[in-house]
């Protein structure tokens, strides 16, 4: 797999790292495969994307993966430290109504990432009310943020 695509297989980190591991271990619990799920999961807690920097909010999606892994491996308080910290990282990236990223996104953007990380933390928290409604407001504010969309169907379906 080459090293400059952005997908974890097999060890390889990238941007998406703890997210792909995540999935293939739920592609392998469906299957009915628990020792390889618990393979990948356990990627996935592992997994640090590459050129992640403090405050960069763009990138702390990547930690709710990793959460939703260590709730997997029986975890949970770690996991649940991440959520708390997703909250607070989004909650304050709104009050000083700027966020860092390497990709300098637009206002727009950076609220609605905002909104999206907050709302992701509160999913993992079980709060599906406060899930819901910061994801509603991501969708918003950037409708073009596909997976603010459908983290927001994922939380309606757990309601």
């Amino acid at each position: 797999f080459p090293d400059n695509l952005p997908l974890a297989i097999e060890g390889r980190a990238g941007l998406h790292g703890a997210e792909a591991a995540w999935w293939i271990g739920v592609a392998y619990a469906g299957l009915g495969d628990r020792q390889k799920a618990m393979e990948s999961w356990q990627r996935a807690a592992a997994s640090s994307p590459r050129r992640q920097r403090a405050g960069d909010l763009a990138r702390k999606a990547e930690s709710y993966y990793q959460a939703l892994a260590l709730q997997k491996l029986g975890k949970a308080e770690e996991a649940k430290a991440i959520f708390q910290g997703l909250v607070a990282a989004g909650q304050q990236a709104l009050a000083a109504r700027k966020t860092a990223s390497g990709t300098n996104p637009s206002p727009r953007t950076q609220r609605a990432l905002a909104h999206y990380i907050t709302g992701l933390g509160y999913l993992g928290l079980g709060n599906q009310a406060g899930a819901t409604a910061e994801l509603r407001q991501a969708v918003r504010t950037d409708p073009g943020m596909a997976e603010a969309g459908a983290a927001l169907a994922a939380a309606g379906k757990r309601s």
